[in-house]
């Protein structure tokens, strides 16, 4: 959606986990083909992410909180690292960041220049309001249930799809992160994808 001023309007949603903060928006947007200027984007990130730079990225703190956070949760973040870190490791691995879709490619913007992930839910699907479950391992669910397992892409009932023309757009904080970069995070995507 626009909202005055061409910003996002961001909202609060509940938490059930102590210290965790779970923020959205809305932006009117529906997949496709990113423009040249978004894959120019991801170029030049994947060029300031060199090996050195990788190396140092997950002893940043942020990088720092999301580990911890992972852990009390239950989950090993060696095997599933937190979204900044799982997209470092993408490039690492794939030499660089190729493009896979305006939506994609607005999350993986966001999330690298934040440290925070940004996930993708089809805002229409979503009824009432957003929260995180304390579920092992945790979820953000909305009134009828889970949508999403925390830092991943939703499950079907929330996916994005041909027909999706409004995204919600949803980040969140662990212990450790300020919330001014959850919302930047959410600034990003929304400005990338409007």
């Amino acid at each position: 959606m626009r909202y005055a001023g061409d910003e996002p309007e961001v909202r609060t949603g509940r938490s059930a986990l102590a210290g965790v903060a779970l923020l959205w928006t809305v932006v009117q947007a529906r997949p496709g083909a990113s423009p040249p200027e978004v894959r120019q984007r991801l170029r030049a990130l994947a060029d300031r992410l060199g090996g050195a730079q990788a190396r140092e990225f997950r002893h940043g703190d942020l990088a720092h909180a999301y580990r911890v956070f992972l852990r009390r949760a239950g989950i090993d973040p060696d095997a599933e690292p937190p979204p900044a870190e799982a997209l470092v490791l993408r490039r690492m691995r794939e030499g660089g960041l190729r493009s896979r879709g305006n939506v994609a490619d607005a999350l993986v913007i966001a999330t690298l220049d934040t440290g925070v992930g940004v996930v993708a839910l089809d805002a229409d699907a979503i009824v009432g309001a957003l929260a995180v479950e304390a579920t092992a391992p945790p979820v953000v669910a909305d009134e009828r249930g889970p949508l999403a397992v925390l830092f991943e892409p939703p499950g079907s009932r929330a996916a994005l799809s041909a027909a999706t023309r409004r995204i919600a757009l949803v980040a969140v904080g662990v212990p450790g992160v300020p919330r001014l970069s959850v919302e930047e995070a959410l600034w990003t995507a929304w400005d990338t994808l409007a």
